[in-house]
């Protein structure tokens, strides 16, 4: 086996450990109903989000044909944890806009200071 494929093996039994626990938390989670433990329901969308970072990781795509034949539990997950990484992004863009907003206003700042402390001359007034 070479190195890759050992890694993407590797990978994959990580994957298949996380679903199993993610597993028993949902089935704790649907015991409980209402009264889940935010711990627990922390935990689910935790391993969630781990699991598609790793399938990401393996790279591990899946095609039309292939989500049409997961469970509907399995589209859910899929979904969910393509919602989380799209909020991820969202998140990121939203704050390298709020850094250049921040930087922005800052060089305004600078060259009104600048525009300011130029004194005119006798010719300008």
């Amino acid at each position: 086996m070479t190195d890759r494929e050992l890694q993407k093996h590797s990978l994959h039994q990580l994957i298949d450990a996380h679903k199993k626990h993610l597993d028993y938390l949902e089935m704790q989670a649907a015991n409980m109903g209402i009264n889940t433990p935010p711990h627990i329901a922390n935990e689910i969308m935790r391993y969630k989000s781990e699991i598609h970072d790793l399938l990401r990781a393996a790279g591990v795509t899946l095609s039309d044909s292939t989500v049409e034949q997961l469970s509907p539990i399995a589209r859910y997950q899929l979904l969910y944890a393509h919602m989380l990484e799209t909020d991820r992004q969202v998140y990121n863009a939203i704050k390298k806009i709020d850094d250049l907003n921040r930087k922005w206003d800052q060089l305004v700042l600078a060259v009104i200071g600048k525009i300011t402390m130029v004194k005119p001359t006798d010719e300008q007034q």
